[in-house]
């Protein structure tokens, strides 16, 4: 493969080069400019680039609190398989800012009934001067406190709480928590957590010091899967730039430790591409998007089998991205990844499904309104058309996280559902037919 390599560094003294003595980065990315090729970095700072036969421009990703003093690289590719190296680029940091950032997700196993669940919480130091802070964490009340990696400076209830040691800039605070989801509960119950960081000095930003964390209460699972969070947006959100993260589970569950996994994930149109930003990974890895397949590459990881270790055979990556703003009332995003274990053939998890929600139920273009009767329903769902389309379609019905969990041909202007084995929760429910989907409504089953 073709591309581009160099380092990321940390410019000490804003020349423009890299100087003895100045460090590599830890955290970052590039970028092809105008093209649809990105890269991350390893532990060392440096990164492969994929670029096509052509001429370039690969210029650093902006990062907070971080200024480029390189000029971008005009990198020329005139055959397959040419490598141009040492396009190194550099960063000035913007001295004394102060800025902590908090995140919260689940790692391992769902919740389900009966059974633990852990969440990992993280506060970072993404500003440029050491400082500290307190932590508050707040799980659902359906949920019940078990342990956690660091003991708490308080905990009673729901909530509890830490302080901070004194973190340098790029060093975090993580621990992880460990709930248990009493078998009482509903499957399809969403789970609501909340964490919360105070920095103990005055900070340049303060959106990014809270996060909530809701989960859906599962059965039986499927431990390789992609999600999407949050699954659905109204057109205000998408206007708005509310953006989505996307979490790739696996688990190895054959009979002998994996050196290497590979994750491939071709990214829909209906994604902006350039505005992907990865959050978090289970294990080291590099990534690169080349011509929109995004790779994720775990080499050395040596995940064990389910058999030997069930605990240490999962992994999962994260990564954030804006939807398209085009997206119209009713559009769906489609996505799947695939997963490779050494060199197995891959496992493809089911689609993660994102909608754009129609706010009142009305159909896009003129399309069908729908009306679910009643709502909440307990087992027979009426749903009745407006405008009614006679060309041949479908209702499917899709939980929260995108799954698709029900499917029925459409007959006529006003139908019923059994939904009675579904899980009690929120579901949508899309009428589409040989257009793609052109309503979509809410309903919830109790």
């Amino acid at each position: 493969m073709s591309g581009a390599t160099g380092t990321l560094f940390l410019d000490d003294n804003g020349d423009g080069l890299w100087d003895s003595g100045e460090p590599p980065l830890s955290a970052g990315w590039v970028i092809e400019a105008g093209g649809s090729n990105m890269a991350g970095i390893n532990a060392t700072g440096h990164y492969f680039l994929p670029l096509d036969v052509g001429e370039h421009t690969v210029t650093g990703g902006a990062m907070p609190w971080m200024t480029q003093t390189t000029p971008a690289h005009q990198v020329s590719i005139t055959q397959p398989f040419q490598v141009d190296s040492l396009n190194h680029i550099g960063f000035q940091v913007t001295p004394g800012v102060v800025d902590l950032d908090a995140q919260l997700y689940a790692i391992g196993a769902p919740p389900r009934p009966g059974f633990t669940h852990k969440l990992r919480l993280v506060v970072r130091n993404v500003g440029t001067q050491l400082t500290s802070g307190t932590v508050s964490f707040q799980h659902d009340p359906t949920d019940l406190w078990l342990s956690a990696t660091i003991a708490p400076t308080t905990q009673a209830g729901t909530s509890a709480t830490w302080e901070t040691a004194v973190l340098a800039p790029g060093q975090e605070f993580q621990v992880t928590i460990t709930l248990t989801t009493p078998s009482s509960v509903p499957l399809g119950t969403v789970l609501a957590h909340a964490a919360e960081v105070i920095c103990n000095d005055a900070e340049a930003l303060l959106g990014n010091n809270s996060i909530l964390h809701e989960q859906i209460v599962v059965g039986s699972y499927d431990p390789n899967d992609k999600n999407v969070w949050p699954a659905t947006l109204s057109p205000q959100e998408l206007q708005e730039g509310t953006r989505v993260t996307y979490t790739i589970r696996f688990q190895n569950t054959g009979t002998f430790m994996a050196e290497r996994v590979v994750i491939t994930d071709t990214l829909p149109d209906g994604l902006q591409w350039n505005s992907l930003a990865m959050l978090d990974a289970s294990h080291p890895f590099t990534w690169f998007l080349n011509n929109g397949v995004l790779h994720f590459i775990f080499d050395d990881i040596n995940l064990p089998d389910s058999l030997s270790d069930e605990p240490g055979s999962h992994g999962q990556v994260r990564f954030t991205v804006l939807p398209a703003q085009d997206l119209l009332p009713g559009a769906t995003v489609l996505n799947i990844a695939n997963i490779y274990f050494d060199f197995n053939e891959p496992i493809i998890t089911e689609p993660s499904v994102l909608v754009v929600e129609f706010s009142t139920g009305e159909g896009e273009r003129g399309g069908p309104e729908l009306v679910l009767m009643p709502n909440p329903t307990d087992g027979l769902l009426i749903v009745r058309m407006t405008g009614y389309d006679p060309r041949p379609g479908m209702l499917r019905v899709r939980s929260m996280d995108g799954r698709m969990v029900l499917e029925q041909r459409m007959s006529g202007p006003e139908m019923r559902m059994d939904v009675q084995g579904l899980a009690n929760g929120a579901y949508v429910l899309e009428m589409l037919n040989d257009n793609g989907p052109r309503s979509v409504a809410r309903f919830v089953k109790q």
